[in-house]
Parts: C-alpha cells; structure tokens; sequence
C-alpha cells in the first residue's frame, strides 16, 4: 500500500510535470517573441547609443572651431585697430613731412622775396 500511495504520489507529480511542460511548451512562442524584441530593443539601444557618442564628438569638435574662430576673430580686430594706428601715425608722418617741405618752399620764397628787394634796394641805393 505504502508503495502503491507512492507511485500514485510519483504518477500524479509526473502528470503534474508533463502539464506544466505543455503549458510551457505553450507559451514558448510568446516568450521567444518577448526575447526577440527585447534583443532588437537592446540592438537599437546600441546604435542610438554610437549616434550619441558621434554626435557629441561633432558638438566637441563644433564647439572647438567656434572658439578658434572667435580667437582669430579677436586677433584680426587687433590687428585691424593695429593697422589703423599705423595708418592715422603714417598719415601724420607724411602731413608732418609735406608741412616740413611746405615751410621749406615757404622759406625759400620769402628769401628769394627778400633778395629780390633787397636787389632793388641795391639798384635804387
């Protein structure tokens, strides 16, 4: 009898057994779609995931050329008001040398305007 309620106990687990391996033989289709589209999900995690680390080199290196140009963008303002002192100081160089030359002939009228008279005042004397 003990042996009896044993088998019994084994026959009623095996049945027990064999349904849930059914039910799970069962479900079986829908758990490997669940997997599938979770590895597709992971997949396209993946990819979005290099995108981002491009994009942010982009960024990286878009932000590293901006600064270079407002650097050289800052140079050239130097050296735009650089050129533009040089050329207000030339300008007053060559105003400075032409005045120098225009008191030069001015001088060299007056004398000749002088020898002149006193050329006449030699003749009239």
């Amino acid at each position: 009898k003990e042996k009896s309620s044993r088998v019994e106990a084994l026959e009623t687990a095996l049945k027990s057994a064999e349904e849930a391996l059914v039910e799970a033989s069962k479900r079986a289709p829908e758990q490997v779609k669940v997997f599938e589209t979770s590895l597709a999900a992971k997949e396209e995690l993946q990819e979005k995931t290099k995108e981002i680390e491009a994009l942010k080199v982009s960024l990286l290196t878009a932000e590293a050329l901006s600064t270079e140009v407002s650097l050289k963008s800052g140079r050239i303002a130097e050296l735009e008001a650089d050129l533009s002192l040089a050329r207000k100081a030339n300008e007053s160089t060559h105003l400075t040398s032409a005045l120098a030359c225009s008191e030069c002939v001015l001088a060299a009228a007056r004398e000749s305007v002088l020898q002149k008279r006193l050329d006449e005042a030699k003749i009239q004397i």
